[in-house]
């Protein structure tokens, strides 16, 4: 498994703040981010991937250790492969239970999905433009 180069957006830095997330939880997640597989599992799952195959946008189930309350006290953490230059970008972390699951917040979770649509396209747009100046 390689090492990713790792890369926190301005989105992940302000949504890490808003959560008041510890030093040492921040921590695990850049050693967990470093070493990130591509493979999708029950904890993380591939949402989208440009049609050249030059990014990925995944999202992850992480525990919260300070919560002790299994999934539902985690957090969603959205993050993309940059695989031109094998970087790992974190873009947003969320706690879990402000998303809901199926019914519970259906605007929080439909800003969650305008958010990952939004990603999207970016990294579309940014294929495209790396492919027309090479």
């Amino acid at each position: 498994m390689s090492s990713w180069q790792y890369v926190e957006t301005h989105d992940y830095i302000e949504t890490s703040k808003e959560l008041e997330l510890s030093e040492e939880i921040r921590e695990a997640i850049k050693r967990w981010a470093t070493s990130a597989g591509r493979v999708p599992t029950n904890k993380q799952r591939l949402c989208h991937r440009t049609p050249r195959n030059k990014f990925e946008l995944w999202n992850a189930r992480i525990p919260n250790p300070d919560a002790n309350r299994g999934a539902s006290g985690g957090f969603r953490l959205t993050y993309f492969f940059n695989l031109i230059d094998e970087s790992i970008y974190l873009g947003r972390i969320e706690k879990r239970s402000d998303l809901g699951g199926r019914n519970e917040h259906p605007r929080d979770q439909r800003k969650y999905d305008a958010y990952i649509n939004a990603l999207s396209d970016y990294l579309l747009r940014t294929e495209n433009e790396l492919l027309s100046t090479s």
